[in-house]
Formats: structure tokens, sequence, C-alpha cells
């Protein structure tokens, strides 16, 4: 396939994805038979973008590999000299490495591409596997200094970096064969301000999006691009588990689960079927997330419960929410600016 890619012009052929899984307690059987490519997920409350593995459209018919927007380092597989040009930072603890090296890949002139052909399976569970977080009690902080070097090195939410913080980074920075917002055009993705284009998500079409390189698509200029993106939202929900669990929430079978504006307005919307609700019970307490593209900053959630036997209950929520790197503050429940 690599060799493939450098025939058809491509100088820095990289293949990567989350490729397909199986589970090693009942295998062959389940076994995934589709190749998969990897799908934006979300931008997560510190600025990490998140993906989704899905199914390559119409993979029986291809006959080459398909372009990526994104990286795992699950499987990687390229030139011997991406080891030396795009070092793994070892700084970098967990989250915001894919989106990391996602970016310094595609701008050090790799040309990112998934494999139209299962080529090796992965085992996801972890399952009776010790991880390293188990039993290190500095985890967190290391999480927390890779979520800021993410925002620093990609600009999310406009986070500063400075020549000093570029000169910190050193051979663990961008490269210079393209540009950070060269990768914003190919990928459909905005990190100052947590944008994301339909036509990469929802729609979830291939890349590059229309208006990489040469081909402006329908954007008369700059400006015109910028507006074409949505900001999007993650709002963490967690609703303790006596507040779900009385006779009243016994037979539950709708919660219409909805964030606000700093008005009170409505800006987002979605409903939770029965199996999903006793999907959250089950839990220690119910914990999911709103994904949303929206203008307006969300500033409190609610969920409204339905029981089959006692209509609507009572509403949950408000309930603010509490955005890292948000210009506002909580305090005692109140916002302040």
């Amino acid at each position: 396939m690599i060799k493939q890619l450098q025939e058809d012009g491509h100088k820095k052929p990289l293949l990567t994805s989350y490729i397909s899984s199986f589970n090693p307690e009942n295998d062959p059987e389940e076994r995934v038979r589709t190749p998969w490519w990897m799908t934006f997920d979300r931008f997560t409350p510190e600025g990490v973008v998140f993906f989704l593995p899905t199914d390559i459209p119409d993979f029986a018919n291809l006959t080459k590999p398909v372009p990526s927007r994104f990286f795992s380092a699950h499987f990687c597989f390229t030139l011997g000299k991406f080891c030396i040009e795009v070092q793994h930072d070892p700084t970098f603890y967990f989250h915001g490495e894919e989106i990391s090296l996602a970016v310094r890949a595609f701008t050090h002139g790799y040309d990112l591409f998934h494999p139209h052909k299962i080529v090796a399976y992965h085992e996801y569970t972890r399952k009776g596997r010790t991880k390293q977080w188990d039993d290190d009690k500095g985890w967190v902080q290391r999480n927390t200094r890779t979520h800021k070097k993410v925002r620093q090195l990609l600009g999310v939410d406009n986070e500063e970096c400075t020549e000093e913080i570029i000169k910190e980074f050193g051979k663990y920075y961008l490269g210079t064969e393209r540009t950070l917002e060269d990768y914003e055009r190919y990928s459909g993705i905005k990190f100052d301000r947590r944008g994301v284009m339909e036509y990469t998500w929802p729609d979830i079409k291939e890349a590059p999006t229309p208006c990489y390189k040469n081909n402006p698509g329908i954007y008369k200029n700059k400006e015109e691009w910028e507006n074409a993106f949505g900001r999007n939202w993650c709002v963490d929900i967690w609703i303790a588990k006596e507040d779900i669990t009385t006779e009243d929430h016994a037979d539950c079978d709708f919660w219409c689960c909805t964030a606000h504006d700093k008005d009170g307005n409505e800006i987002f919307r979605e409903d939770l079927n029965e199996w999903r609700i006793n999907e959250e019970k089950s839990k220690d307490a119910a914990s999911f997330f709103l994904k949303f593209c929206s203008n307006e900053e969300p500033r409190s959630w609610a969920v409204l419960p339905h029981s089959k036997s006692k209509g609507w209950l009572d509403r949950i929520g408000p309930n603010p929410i509490n955005l890292p790197h948000s210009k506002y503050e909580i305090t005692n429940g109140i916002y302040n600016e």
C-alpha cells in the first residue's frame, strides 16, 4: 500500500487507523470484518480532540487506501525516517497524543491514509491488564500537563504559544512543510474556536474538505471559511444515583436532556430512550455527555424525565456547567465574567 501511494505521487505516505477489533476469548467469531476509519467525536472540556472508529464506506470496492484526517499510534506504518522527523514527545501522557501527532505528521509533509483492507486486529478492552494509571499517583498531573501542551501546540482557545514555549517544544513542535492552517483546511477542524465543519461532523465525508490547497470550494475568502465552522461543545452530565432510582423513576421511558445559554434559552436537546436510561441507572451515577455545535456558550444543563405510569416528573436541574478555560467562573452557582 505504501509503494502504491508513492507511485501515486505521495512522497511521504503514512498508514494509520483504529484497526478492526477482535475478542481473544471468542476468536475468530467476534472479529470485525470491515476496515475502519477514524472520525471526529468531540473536543473534550480540556480541549483535546477525540475520535471514533466507523466502517469505511464501500470498502469492498476500493483499490487503494483512503485519506485520513487523524492518527493513532497503535497502528502506524510509514517510512522509517518518521521515527526521526516526528518523534513522540516523552512528556505527553495519554489524552492528546493522537491529535498532536496527526498535526505534527501532516505539517512535516506526511500524507495520512487508512488501509482499505484489514491487515491486523486490535484487542481494545485491556481486560485483566494492569494499566499504568492504576498504580501511579501522579498520572492526573501528567495528563493535565499534556492537555496544557496540546492547547499551546495547536492554539486551542487561542492558548498562547510564545517563542519561548516553541523553544521548549524543540523537535517536538510542528513541522515546516505545511502550516497548522493547512491542516485545519484539510481536516475541517478549527482549533482556536474548537470548531468543526459539517463536512467533517456529523456528515463524515472523506478528507480533504473542499477548501484545501488550491481548491477554495464554496468559500470566497478566509473570513467566509472561518464562519463555516460551528463551535463544538461537550457538556458532561452527572446525576446522583439516588435521584434516578426512586419509585417515581422506576419505569422511566424517556429523558429530555437539554443545554442552555446564559439567559436560560435552550440551545441543544438530546432524547434518551428507555434502554439508554436503564444503562445509566446501572452505574454508580448517571454520567454521559451532550455533543453539539453552537456559537452560544452553554451555561447549564437539565434533564426532564418521563414515567410510563406517572407522566412527566420533576426536572433535574438546571445545573451550572463549569467549562475549563472559559472566561466565566462559577461562584455559588452564579456565573461571573
